[in-house]
């Protein structure tokens, strides 16, 4: 269950530290274009870390039925890109606005390095190499994200978005048949 502590770790300390989301809670809606841009170009490393995991947030946020559980983290990279660019040139805009003109329905098809993360097991997170930890982070916060939908609330919450990681952690160590997304599904969905 470490890995889910140093995750959960780097992915808050970084969104916390971020620009527009100083606070244990954030509206993601109201997060400017503006905000996005300024972190990325005159933020420090962390700034820039938390506004990359508010993006992975909203690939969550935005997914589509038939994208299901898949993620391509080439072609999210190809979108957010697109977003940034457009955000640089309507800086009042939400990036949530932009985001959906890029992502959801609007997103790069997915490729042949997609994964599907409901055929993730958690004994395979559990053993996650230490060089593919941050994609792990990446999948949780696009996991928070993913809910955070499906429950129709755009406020990420620190403190629920830890105790659901940890919970999981605990649910992944004791249950490692058990699917990484079925583990995520029973903890971050509001009942």
């Amino acid at each position: 269950m470490r890995i889910f502590g140093v995750l959960f770790g780097a992915i808050v300390s970084a969104f916390l530290l971020s620009a527009p989301a100083r606070a244990e809670k954030l509206d993601v809606s109201i997060v400017t274009c503006q905000q996005l841009t300024d972190a990325l170009d005159h933020g420090s490393k962390d700034d820039q870390f938390g506004m990359g995991v508010i993006l992975y947030w909203i690939a969550g946020y935005s997914g589509t039925d038939e994208q299901a559980t898949i993620i391509d983290f080439g072609a999210m990279k190809t979108d957010f890109e697109k977003i940034v660019a457009q955000c640089r040139e309507q800086p009042k805009v939400g990036v949530l606005t932009m985001a959906a003109k890029f992502l959801g329905e609007n997103a790069t098809p997915q490729g042949k390095d997609a994964i599907d993360i409901a055929t993730i097991t958690c004994e395979k997170v559990l053993n996650t190499d230490k060089k593919d930890e941050e994609g792990l982070s990446l999948i949780l916060m696009w996991l928070a994200g993913y809910h955070a939908s499906v429950n129709n609330d755009m406020v990420f919450d620190s403190e629920v978005f830890e105790e659901s990681v940890n919970n999981i952690g605990q649910y992944c160590t004791e249950n490692t048949g058990v699917g990484f997304f079925t583990a995520a599904q029973k903890y971050m969905t509001a009942e």
